[in-house]
C-alpha cells in the first residue's frame, strides 16, 4: 500500500465510494500521506472536489509528517476554505474565507520555503491568499478528510514538487484509489 494513515488524533479512515474518496466517520478527521515516492521540501498537492452537499470537507495537504498529525491542508466546503497547520494534532488557522468551492473545482495546496499558498483551480483568488509559517519544514503529499458523508467526495488526486509540476510524477488519484480499500 502507498498510502499511510496518520494515526495522531485522525479517527476516520477514507473510503472508496463511486470511484472518489470521502471520510468514514461522522465528526472526525482522516489524513492519510503518499509514502511511495520522496517529496522535495517545495511542494504541492491538490485533489478535485467531485461531489459536495454539506459541511463535510476534503482537502489537499502537505509536508505531512510520516506517522503523526502534522501537516499543512487547505481545506473546502460549499460555504468556506481555510488553510490550516497542524504540529502533533495542535490545529492553528492561517487563514479562512466565506467563499466556498463548487462543484469540480481543484483544491490545492503549495509549501514552498516559509509561503504556505491555497489555490482554487489554479488561482488564490476566493482563498485566504499567501501565508507565510515556518512550523514545518518537509514532509509528504496527503489528503485530508472530514466527516463521513458519501455526498462530499474527492477525485483525481495528485501531488509532486513544485520544481516538476509541469510533469508531475504521481499518478491521478483514481490509479491508486484500491491501495485504501484495506
Amino acid at each position: 500500500a502507498n498510502w499511510t494513515k496518520n494515526t495522531t488524533s485522525p479517527a476516520s479512515s477514507i473510503l472508496i465510494n463511486t470511484n472518489a474518496i470521502r471520510g468514514n466517520v461522522a465528526s472526525a478527521r482522516g489524513l492519510y500521506n503518499w509514502n511511495a515516492d520522496t517529496f522535495d521540501d517545495a511542494q504541492y498537492t491538490q485533489i478535485k472536489h467531485v461531489a459536495q452537499a454539506d459541511s463535510n470537507f476534503i482537502g489537499a495537504a502537505v509536508r505531512v509528517a510520516a506517522s503523526d498529525h502534522t501537516n499543512y491542508e487547505h481545506i473546502c466546503t460549499d460555504t468556506a476554505n481555510y488553510l490550516f497547520k497542524r504540529v502533533t494534532g495542535t490545529e492553528t488557522q492561517l487563514g479562512g474565507t466565506s467563499a466556498g468551492d463548487a462543484l469540480n473545482d481543484v483544491i490545492r495546496v503549495e509549501a514552498d520555503g516559509s509561503s504556505i499558498t491555497p489555490k482554487l483551480n489554479g488561482s488564490t483568488t476566493g482563498t485566504p491568499g499567501t501565508q507565510t509559517d515556518t512550523a514545518i519544514a518537509s514532509g509528504r503529499g496527503g489528503v485530508v478528510t472530514y466527516g463521513d458523508s458519501a455526498s462530499n467526495r474527492g477525485d483525481d488526486w495528485e501531488g509532486g514538487n513544485l520544481a516538476a509540476a509541469a510533469n508531475p510524477a504521481y499518478q491521478p488519484w483514481y490509479h491508486r484509489a484500491p491501495v485504501l480499500a484495506q
